[in-house]
């Protein structure tokens, strides 16, 4: 419950912690929140992960190494503190990044100590993209947006544009796509009516994606699509190899892909679509605009790395990047803006220890991720199914928290980009661990009628071919098989 509770209310945004600031709720109830987290599961997921053994040992360390991330950062916060040029800016920024951080270790340990409480944070997922497509159908029918008044004018001119509780169409974009990641990985285990229901709303999610105009967004949003269609594709294939299956069929495939590039060429080039907004989204990447914002960011990107350097690379400060380009006569850049790329912002801000024990974080994910889509190459079975669910979601969690991190204004204070990183860590660390759920078994996966049909016990018929044990199974299943499997004087039948 709590799992799920979490991710709206972030993605709820000031809807929820301006009410509870002004009540001086706020930070109480951010301490509440991971202590309740480490009284529900703290215990038994430490104890998860100090106990896993072999492949399993994967998953402990990249959990291990998300967690030793935010100790280095809050270990090093006073150093950072002490350097930044402006004290009240650099306390808003450390303030953002330590909620930041309880939130997204509390989804990290409920969602490892247990497969429901990854479940709860699908779900969690699921109800963000709702609470997003209702703001977002609001703003697009009334052309009005949350907290836009006279202070504070709306920057986009007349453009038809959805921002949610984000106020930048950027920010939104990568936020939608963690939550369709984590919607589509709900769907995969849900009925036939309630995958209906996600799939629509997933729909939904990719048209508001598709009206921010977020490159980046875009990209991140058709990988996590490509990812879906690919697992599917396996599922439906079973053992066989795509070729295989493509050149029994060649005709059909043949006649799918002349299909899609005509109604693809029709969608840019046909009359009468000049105004469709994908040939706008996709030749407005090359008109002058474009390349002048480019050129912003790689001009920006340059500064902040001397700023890097002349710190000694130790970091110029918490919140730094701001006043220091407001003040830099050398910087031939609008100076009344952010970085606008987070990676490079955490390092150049916080030095290269917190830098590295970020690059750490973000290495052990892509390693994991990599390792056990290698591993489950050609593999069948619900356990195999369960385990590229995960995958998906994890590479989709880290195509959003990449897009979100490249194209946001700055992602740093944003709770939802570091919640979106806590999920792939989970997502990949149940996917390496090998098990579909505690034991293998997870909330509606496989029933224990099902597993006892898959390892009967001795003069006990199977309905289906026993084809060995599998691999993923418990020691003490692996145990037991081998003892019924040996014959009552010792030999193996």
């Amino acid at each position: 419950m709590l799992t799920t509770a979490l991710v709206p209310v972030i993605v709820a945004g000031g809807l929820v912690s301006v009410p509870l600031s002004r009540m001086g709720a706020l930070w109480p109830t951010y301490i509440g929140v991971g202590a309740l987290a480490l009284l529900i599961a703290g215990s038994r997921t430490l104890a998860t992960w100090r106990g896993r053994r072999g492949r399993a040992r994967t998953s402990a360390a990249l959990a291990w190494a998300f967690l030793g991330f935010w100790v280095v950062l809050a270990a090093w916060s006073p150093v950072a503190r002490a350097a930044t040029p402006d004290p009240v800016v650099g306390d808003r920024e450390l303030l953002a990044l330590a909620s930041s951080g309880i939130l997204a270790c509390t989804a990290l340990i409920l969602a490892t100590g247990d497969r429901a409480g990854l479940h709860g944070l699908r779900r969690g997922w699921c109800l963000g993209l709702a609470l997003s497509v209702v703001i977002a159908a609001w703003e697009l029918t009334t052309r009005r947006h949350l907290w836009i008044d006279a202070a504070h004018p709306w920057p986009f001119g007349d453009a038809l544009m959805a921002v949610g509780t984000y106020q930048n169409p950027n920010n939104f974009a990568g936020a939608l796509v963690a939550m369709v990641a984590g919607t589509l990985a709900l769907a995969a285990r849900a009925s036939r009516p309630t995958r209906a229901a996600l799939l629509a709303l997933v729909a939904a999610g990719g048209v508001v994606v598709f009206l921010t105009g977020s490159r980046s967004g875009l990209a991140a949003l058709a990988l996590v699509f490509a990812l879906e269609g690919w697992r599917l594709l396996r599922g439906r294939l079973g053992g066989r190899r795509l070729r295989d299956v493509a050149s029994a069929h060649r005709g059909a495939a043949t006649a799918v892909l002349v299909a899609g590039a005509v109604v693809l060429l029709a969608l840019l080039f046909a009359p009468g679509v000049s105004r469709n907004p994908l040939r706008r989204l996709l030749l407005g990447a090359f008109d002058p605009e474009t390349a002048r914002s480019d050129s912003l960011r790689a001009g920006l990107i340059t500064a902040a790395w001397r700023y890097l350097r002349e710190s000694s690379w130790l970091g110029s400060g918490a919140g730094s990047f701001e006043p220091l380009l407001y003040a830099d006569p050398d910087a031939n850049v609008i100076k009344l803006t952010n970085l606008h790329n987070a990676f490079v912002e955490l390092v150049t801000q916080y030095g290269v220890v917190v830098g590295a024990a970020f690059a750490l974080v973000l290495a052990t994910v892509a390693a994991t991720v990599a390792r056990t889509a290698w591993r489950e190459r050609g593999r069948v079975g619900t356990s195999a199914e369960t385990t590229r669910v995960d995958l998906a979601e994890a590479t989709g969690q880290c195509a959003a928290f990449a897009a979100f991190g490249l194209s946001a204004s700055s992602a740093l204070p944003h709770q939802t980009w570091w919640l979106a990183l806590a999920a792939a860590a989970a997502a990949a660390s149940w996917a390496a661990s090998g098990h579909g759920g505690r034991f293998g078994t997870e909330p509606g996966g496989p029933s224990a009628r099902s597993r006892s049909q898959k390892h009967p016990s001795p003069g006990t018929a199977s309905s289906a071919p026993d084809d060995g044990p599998d691999e993923r199974e418990p020691s003490r299943h692996r145990r037991a098989r081998r003892r019924e499997d040996v014959s009552p004087i010792g030999f193996r039948p």
